[in-house]
């Protein structure tokens, strides 16, 4: 036997065993020192022998094999909390709209579930179906997706663990509460994603989440957004627009797809709830609106009713790395999605696609198996196989799905180093390129518009001056190059800022001389984006000195 971990009192004995001619998988023991007596004989130690087993748990092998893939150690925890634990097949999944517990109106999956194998729980003694309700389904073209919470399909079958508070059944930790058998769903054949040439997201954050500081939450969900932008590389990214008192999603009937321009104005809302809500039981869920192939709205709820929420790594159960569940959920809501709780690592790739040619624990999208053992105590592991809730970042893999979405935008700046991008500089370009949505840059036609405008502009700019545009811009970098070494600590950067977004906008121009909207000489492109590079490493010098 050995102690699952330091913050529950029970010791965990892994199976199989034989008992009365059944497969035991697992016994807890519920200990209390205060009641069991520990003895030393000659032998060694042993427990007080009427201590009883507070978990007694059959599952056939397949079951066995599915659970212990899939969770690995945190199956553990799952059977310890689930009153009913059955395997079924959906015989039904219909769908409705009805309130949540906030009063709002979503859509929601009926779910008759023909019973295979009762394996826990006296109300399955004399049922044959079991009715579930859970978040999340399709009416018309409009469609709710609860990622970290499971969805089911027709004919599909499965182990569900399930708990009852407050008058009805829940599923327990979310997705991970229901474990495939025959696999999930059918092959992924068009990927969602925001529409237009360049979406920028705005996000709110109401900071009411108690274990972690406002300024700390804050900071955490800027990073992790930034990160997208910084890493991803694509053309998409996520703008904050501040705080809100908000902790629900939009609901059903302020989602209208037969809006042209749906995303605009769009607030995604990210929130704790502080209270029980069945509709997300993981640890986080990314509520995501679709109308046909176009995500049109979406949500972040963070579950600080059963969860403890930390900023560093952390190895027991309850505590959740805040950055890595915000990463993982704002890839969700950018489009991006993961294997299903059961699917075996070809069932996973079959599903989703060339986008997983191969399974990495370090992408942040990956969720198969869910946890390493570690998570509730490995025994002899080694140290780092015991690191189970590392900070992460987007791999090159969450990377290339991002921009297989979204296209690849190539931003000439180091990426790490004094001159590389920091996170000013990010919220500077976010900001700009918010601004060019805003402004219909991005529009359909708008990029044309703004090259046959900055055309326009050079021609009229080298007539006026009789000089070509190339002179003039190597008369002016030279001459804020002798000056950049008299201004203030602010002017520097407020320079640097400027040279930043004039970098990206320089790129921008690049690309649509690509994308055939002009004819400017790539040549001369070129050099002011280098002398943009040139002169906002002068700059951060410079700011370095006068600090």
């Amino acid at each position: 036997m050995q102690v699952v971990n330091n913050y529950e009192k029970v010791l965990y004995a892994k199976g199989p065993f034989d008992l009365d001619e059944k497969r035991v998988t697992e016994i807890i023991l519920d200990l209390n020192p205060n009641q069991f007596i520990f003895q030393t004989l000659e032998s060694g130690y042993f427990v007080n022998p009427t201590v009883s087993s507070g978990s007694v748990v059959n599952l056939s092998d397949v079951q066995d094999i599915r659970v212990m893939t899939s969770l690995e150690g945190y199956s553990n925890v799952l059977l310890r909390e689930s009153d009913v634990i059955l395997e079924g097949i959906a015989e039904s999944v219909t769908y409705e709209v009805s309130n949540n517990i906030h009063g709002k109106p979503m859509i929601y999956s009926n779910v008759k579930i023909k019973i295979t194998d009762k394996i826990r729980g006296e109300v399955l003694k004399d049922l044959d179906y079991f009715d579930l309700k859970v978040i999340g389904g399709k009416i018309g073209e409009k469609t709710l997706e609860v990622k970290g919470m499971p969805s089911f399909v027709k004919d599909e079958k499965f182990v569900l663990f399930l708990r009852q508070r407050e008058g009805r059944y829940e599923i327990v930790h979310g997705e991970m509460g229901k474990i495939s058998i025959t696999g999930s769903v059918e092959p992924v054949t068009e990927r969602t994603k925001w529409e237009g040439l360049n979406p920028i997201l705005k996000y709110s954050v109401n900071p009411n989440l108690f274990t972690i500081k406002k300024e700390d939450l804050i900071k955490i969900v800027k990073a992790a957004s930034l990160e997208w932008f910084q890493r991803g590389q694509s053309n998409f990214g996520f703008y904050y627009n501040g705080l809100t008192t908000s902790q629900t999603v939009e609901d059903e009937s302020v989602i209208n797809c037969s809006t042209n321009n749906l995303s605009s104005g769009e607030v995604i809302n990210i929130f704790a709830s502080n209270a029980f809500n069945p509709d997300c039981t993981s640890g986080s869920c990314a509520f995501v609106w679709k109308c046909g192939n176009r995500i049109v709205n979406a949500g972040i709820q963070l579950n600080a009713a059963d969860y403890s929420w930390v900023l560093y790594s952390s190895d027991y159960a309850k505590e959740l790395n805040l950055k890595n569940e915000i990463l993982h959920n704002l890839g969700h809501v950018a489009g991006l999605e993961h294997c299903v709780v059961g699917d075996t690592a070809g069932m996973c790739i079959s599903k989703l696609g060339s986008d997983w040619t191969e399974l990495e624990k370090e992408d942040v999208m990956y969720k198969f198996p869910i946890f390493p053992i570690g998570l509730v105590g490995c025994g002899e592991c080694e140290p780092e196989e015991n690191e189970v809730s590392e900070i992460k970042s987007p791999t090159s893999k969450d990377v290339g799905k991002l921009q297989s979405l979204y296209g690849k935008l190539e931003l000439p700046f180091p990426t790490d180093g004094k001159y590389a991008l920091d996170e000013g500089d990010m919220e500077d370009i976010i900001s700009y390129m918010h601004f060019e949505n805003i402004t219909g840059v991005f529009m359909e036609g708008g990029r044309q518009r703004y090259s046959n405008g900055l055309k326009s502009a050079i021609a009229y700019s080298q007539k006026r001056s009789k000089k070509n545009i190339q002179e003039q811009y190597d008369k002016f970098y030279g001459k804020v190059k002798r000056q950049t070494s008299m201004f203030d600590l602010d002017n520097l950067k407020v320079q640097r800022s400027f040279l930043t977004v004039g970098i990206y906008n320089g790129v921008r121009i690049k690309q649509d001389k690509i994308n055939g909207y002009h004819d400017i000489d790539l040549g001369f492109i070129d050099d002011s984006i280098q002398k943009h590079i040139e002169l906002r490493n002068v700059t951060i010098d410079a700011i370095g000195a006068k600090q």
